[in-house]
């Protein structure tokens, strides 16, 4: 007897039902692994961040060592201890090889760490210009008391009071006159576009705002800071949320998470891309117009980000707004080295010390 067969349109649905549930289930996998991805990740930088609390101190003791921070080798998590070769050569001599079990690796710099005070060339000149008001974000700016420059970073507003400003660091607002060390500016102090490093130093720029609020800076070889940042009070008038070069910020501020790329718009080197490699760090650094001559300061839970081509940041572009590459706000610049490494706080931790938030 001849096997029954099926009507064709039955087979035709029998089909299309199994690649349906086929898919259904490769797609719960899918989305069941992602969350389960990101909690292993999350415990393993967890429990990385108790062997670096642990040993961080002994650490900075070693020659030429000037941060330390989680960063990723392939699928490993390792210890990343930056070390400027000035101050030690050889540091792979120094420098342990593991710690409790986790890797630790040697990232050379050229130079110490340093807040990125101005420099007079640059690669973005645009971003130098004197705009009309409402001024855009990411540009140059500085109170008037000293003829440097820095970066407008995030339009911001108290919730409590309404008082819309901006923020940026406070070694770019609060720079007092003589030396330019940080927390030097009285409250109430002037703020101007373009900073006087670029509108001559003597011509007047326009004012956009007076000084609101600003964390102090600790200084000190093992000192405890977690932001260089400063509110200015302004106005909608004034000043606009959109950063040049990348528009308004998309979403609410979040962590940078490690191994993302990211971009910034700056002062001196415009529009840059760069990659997280290193979070939870703790880095002194330098301040000064002479790096350094102010003292050094220690901040914890800091972000280290590498350039994509070039620096990400350099002098004067303190202050800039970093988000993700689709627009997301995650940080503000503020330190770096004269080649290599730059530094940026994570952005939720700047508005709460600040007691602001994106507006």
């Amino acid at each position: 007897m001849e096997p029954e067969s099926f009507p064709s349109h039955l087979i035709s649905s029998h089909l299309i039902s199994k690649r349906w549930i086929l898919f259904s289930l490769v797609l719960i996998l899918a989305l069941g692994l992602g969350p389960v991805q990101s909690q292993t990740s999350n415990m393993m930088i967890e429990q990385i961040k108790q062997v670096q609390m642990r040993h961080e101190d002994a650490l900075f003791e070693i020659p030429g060592v000037n941060a330390v921070g989680i960063g990723k080798e392939g699928q490993e998590y390792v210890l990343h201890v930056y070390v400027n070769e000035e101050g030690n050569p050889t540091p792979e001599w120094d420098v342990p090889d593991q710690l409790e079990g986790v890797r630790v690796v040697v990232i050379k710099e050229k130079s110490e760490f340093w807040a990125l005070t101005a420099l007079p060339l640059d690669s973005g000149p645009e971003h130098r210009q004197t705009f009309p008001p409402p001024v855009p974000m990411g540009v140059s700016t500085s109170n008037d008391l000293l003829c440097v420059a820095g970066t407008l970073g995030f339009r911001a507003r108290d919730p409590n009071t309404g008082q819309v400003g901006y923020i940026t660091n406070n070694h770019v607002a609060v720079a007092g006159s003589g030396l330019g060390c940080p927390n030097g500016a009285p409250i109430g102090t002037d703020q101007l576009q373009a900073g006087l490093l670029d509108s001559g130093c003597s011509t007047p720029a326009t004012d956009i705002g007076d000084l609101d609020r600003f964390i102090p800076i600790q200084f000190g070889l093992f000192s405890s800071n977690l932001v260089d940042a400063a509110f200015v009070a302004s106005s909608t008038a004034l000043i606009s949320d959109s950063i040049l070069d990348i528009g308004p910020p998309v979403g609410a501020a979040r962590d940078p998470i490690l191994g993302e790329f990211v971009q910034k718009s700056g002062r001196t080197t415009g529009l840059t891309t760069g990659q997280v490699r290193s979070v939870n760090a703790t880095v002194r650094i330098n301040y000064g117009i002479i790096p350094g001559l102010c003292g050094s300061a220690r901040f914890f839970g800091q972000v280290a980000i590498v350039g994509v081509s070039g620096p990400f940041g350099r002098g004067g572009d303190s202050g800039s707004p970093v988000l993700s590459s689709s627009g997301e706000p995650v940080g503000l610049l503020f330190g770096g080295s004269l080649t290599g490494t730059s530094w940026a706080t994570p952005l939720p931790v700047v508005l709460q010390q600040l007691g602001v938030e994106l507006f």
